[in-house]
């Protein structure tokens, strides 16, 4: 299950099969929150994201939006004043990826993150073992936005890989599972057309929701 928090609590769900699980795994995404003043809209949202009961909780960047070190800080101070009621937790762990909001502060970010209960994954491309069966890949702005990454499968098992910009996604990636934010889906979309604006190398059509790629491997924008 895939469950996206979007709007004041909305969830979309979407399943995938795989005969490489022992188990089901069921996994809350949080994109692109970028709030410059934490407050119902983010509480309903990460609600949402615990009601949802998931095995994992992926944040995949762009949580905090400002370019002033203060404002930065106090925003964040918000924000854990907003998660601190929601025992925002998950069996296999909570991680945040580096987006183009958090690339702009150094490791400050990362202090921020972490006191939130967040675990802040390595810039570099690093994988581990979060179950038997499932492997997680994820990795900082530059790599997600790199179309000619290479990303080798770890090991046996689900392979899910994580980053910012869904530009990875054009690589030579083994995964069954690509998660990624970025584009906002184009923030405005025609029908028929598709996304005005995706600001990524993706293919328009790869710019939200979920798409099939050509390797096999399910993404999720």
């Amino acid at each position: 299950d895939f469950c996206l928090s979007r709007g004041l609590g909305d969830v979309y769900k979407r399943q995938v099969y795989s005969n490489r699980v022992d188990a089901p795994l069921r996994i809350a995404v949080i994109a692109d929150l970028q709030t410059d003043a934490p407050g119902d809209h983010e509480r309903a949202a990460l609600q949402a994201v615990v009601d949802a009961k998931p095995d994992l909780i992926v944040f995949v960047g762009d949580v905090i939006q400002h370019q002033d070190e203060d404002a930065y800080a106090k925003t964040w101070a918000a924000l854990r004043g907003v998660v601190a009621p929601l025992d925002l937790q998950a069996p296999l762990g909570v991680y945040l990826v580096e987006g183009d909001s958090e690339y702009p502060h150094g490791d400050a970010w990362i202090r921020e993150a972490e006191a939130t209960g967040m675990e802040v994954w390595p810039r570099d491309a690093t994988s581990r073992a979060i179950r038997d069966d499932v492997m997680l890949t994820g990795f900082g702005l530059r790599p997600s936005a790199n179309p000619g990454i290479t990303i080798e499968r770890p090991g046996k098992g689900l392979h899910v890989v994580f980053g910012h910009r869904p530009a990875f996604a054009m690589g030579e990636v083994d995964a069954d599972l690509l998660l990624a934010g970025h584009t906002h889906g184009g923030q405005v979309q025609i029908p028929g057309w598709g996304p005005l604006l995706t600001l990524s190398k993706v293919p328009r059509r790869w710019a939200w929701g979920r798409t099939e790629l050509p390797s096999g491997a399910t993404l999720l924008v």
